[in-house]
Order: C-alpha cells, then sequence, then structure tokens
C-alpha cells in the first residue's frame, strides 16, 4: 500500500515539473522511508508516551521527456501519519522483564493485544517494536533512549523519570504515597540510577544537592535534577 501511494506521488511530481508526457523510472539506489516521530506525554486517563509518526520519502529516479534525461531526487511526506501509545507502565514492565503479567487479549502475526489497568480499551502494540524496544533498553538508560529523540525527547524525560520512580519506590514508605513523601535520598538516586547509571546518579545527586528544597517530595526532587539538568545540556 505504501509503494502505491510512494508511486503516486512520485509520479505527481515529476509530471508537475517535467510535464504530463514525462516518464519516470527508480534509480538503482532507494527508495528510502524515513519515518519522523513527533513525541508527546499525557498525564490523563494514565500516563503515557504517543509517538506521531509520519513517513517521509526520498526517492532518487531518473526522468525522461522527448529530448531529455534528468536525475532528481524526491523528498517529502507520504502515506497517513501512524499513532503509537506507549503507556508508561508498559515500559516499566519492560525495563522490568514483567510485561508477561499483563492479561494477554489478542495476537496475530504483527500485533500483540494487553488488558492493562487504568485503561478502558486495551493496548496494542507492533511485536517489532516491543522487541526493538526491549533490546534497545537492555543496553541503553531510559534517558539515553529519550535523548535520541533530541529535543523532545530531554524536554519529556523529567515526566517520564518522575512517574518510572513512582512506580519503582512508591511502596517502600507505606504511610505516606510517593507524591506526599519528603525526598529520600536512597529513592532519588535510585531514580536517577534507572536513568543514568551508578557513578553518574551519585555524581549529579552531589552536584543537585544545595539546590533542594528540603519540603520537596521524591518525584519533585527528581524533577529537578533533571531539570536542571537539561538547562545545563
Amino acid at each position: 500500500m505504501l509503494r502505491t501511494e510512494v508511486d503516486k506521488t512520485i509520479k505527481s511530481e515529476v509530471q508537475r515539473y517535467y510535464g504530463r508526457n514525462s516518464r519516470w523510472r527508480d534509480s538503482d539506489v532507494g527508495p528510502w522511508y524515513i519515518p519522523i516521530p513527533h513525541l508527546r506525554y499525557d498525564s490523563l486517563p494514565i500516563p503515557l508516551l504517543s509517538f506521531n509518526l509520519q513517513p517521509y520519502l526520498v526517492a532518487a529516479v531518473m526522468v525522461f521527456d522527448n529530448k531529455y534525461s534528468y536525475y532528481n531526487v524526491i523528498l517529502g511526506p507520504v502515506g497517513k501519519p501512524f499513532k503509537l501509545m506507549l503507556l508508561i507502565i508498559f515500559l516499566h514492565a519492560i525495563l522490568n522483564n514483567s510485561v508477561k503479567d499483563f492479561v494477554l487479549v489478542s495476537k496475530d502475526s504483527l500485533n500483540t493485544t494487553w488488558n492493562v489497568p487504568g485503561l478502558n480499551t486495551p493496548l496494542t502494540l507492533p511485536d517489532e517494536f516491543v522487541k526493538r524496544l526491549s533490546f534497545t533498553l537492555g543496553t541503553k538508560l531510559v534517558v539515553a533512549w529519550l535523548s535520541d529523540f533530541g529535543s523532545q525527547g530531554r524536554s519529556l524525560a523529567p515526566q517520564v523519570a518522575g512517574y518510572l520512580l513512582g512506580l519503582q519506590f512508591g511502596g517502600k514508605q507505606k504511610a505516606l504515597s510517593l507524591s506526599e513523601q519528603a525526598w529520600d535520598k536512597d529513592i532519588v538516586i535510585a531514580g536517577l540510577t534507572r536513568l543514568y547509571g551508578e557513578y553518574k546518579a551519585k555524581t549529579l545527586f552531589n552536584q543537585e544537592l544545595p539546590f533542594l528544597n528540603p519540603g520537596m517530595t521524591n518525584e519533585e526532587a527528581l524533577r529537578a535534577i533533571l531539570q536542571s539538568i537539561d538547562k545545563g545540556d
């Protein structure tokens, strides 16, 4: 289906610039399809990252009219945007190798659907996406993965990290919920370690310690540190 859209796009562009009687063929390389993501963080109804993916076409073609031949490169959006939702609790499950704990609803050759607590409709994700993300997060920290998306990913890191921290350490202090607890050094460092590794986590914490308000919660302290790091970059 995407190839059909590609052919229509190339034909339209060739005829637009070289006339309705022009002919074209692919060069020996390409075409390439490049998905450009736009990231967004939403906290309702449940914290999630959404990826709006717009495929872009880069095609090198040879164009022929009645007299001459031309080599040209066509660049532009092709096909419809694709939206993918990644719930933060599902991201947490990937990090902890516990995706199997979600109730499996259905599965086909490309996608799997799960029931996820707090979500009114089942969550469907491409198997290849889950597989590649699981591999990436096995070799790369969450902040590094988000940084691959440039300023978009870095700006969302405090919200993503704060919620992951809550999921990971919310039960450590039973009397109060994580959002009500005054920050604890061990919990904040543990959250940073999950994002940056142990050595850098301790270094970052010590650098930002003088600027942390004693009345902050664990989430607020972690977000303040991450926002300070982002401003420094």
